[in-house]
């Protein structure tokens, strides 16, 4: 028996043990984050549901908006889309139209007031609205 031999076994079982614990490693973080993607998916999802649910039978969303039935002057409001502040327009005919979804968590204090609406003139309006909704 040689001393190399000896001495190079338990080198390799380490290396192969250390191998071994990375890529189990790597693959449980993968594992975790792709399961933490698909669970922000499906409350995307399940926010996009409850708000379709909920929403007049008269809301559209922006991109269904034809030239012919825009208004140059909506009037723009503070509301609710899922579990986020959004942005909503309402035409003269009464359409309500989503806008934008904002990264704002609602507040459970401003609830029912952002359910009814906030109205808004201009972008100041709207920054200082959010100001106070989000601070």
């Amino acid at each position: 028996m040689s001393g190399k031999g000896v001495h190079s076994r338990p080198k390799k079982i380490f290396l192969l043990c250390l191998f071994c614990f990375i890529l189990a490693f790597i693959f449980a973080n993968m594992t975790k984050h792709n399961i933490m993607q698909n669970e922000n998916n499906k409350m995307d999802e399940d926010s996009r549901l409850q708000y379709e649910e909920d929403a007049p039978k008269n809301t559209k969303h922006k991109e269904e908006i034809t030239l012919e039935q825009s208004n140059p002057e909506p009037e723009f409001f503070l509301g609710i889309y899922g579990d986020r502040i959004a942005v909503y327009s309402r035409r003269s005919t009464g359409e309500v139209i989503l806008e934008e979804v904002l990264p704002y968590p609602v507040k459970n204090v401003y609830y029912d007031e952002l359910t009814r609406g906030i109205p808004f003139l201009n972008q100041e309006e709207k920054l200082s609205l959010l100001e106070n909704l989000t601070s």
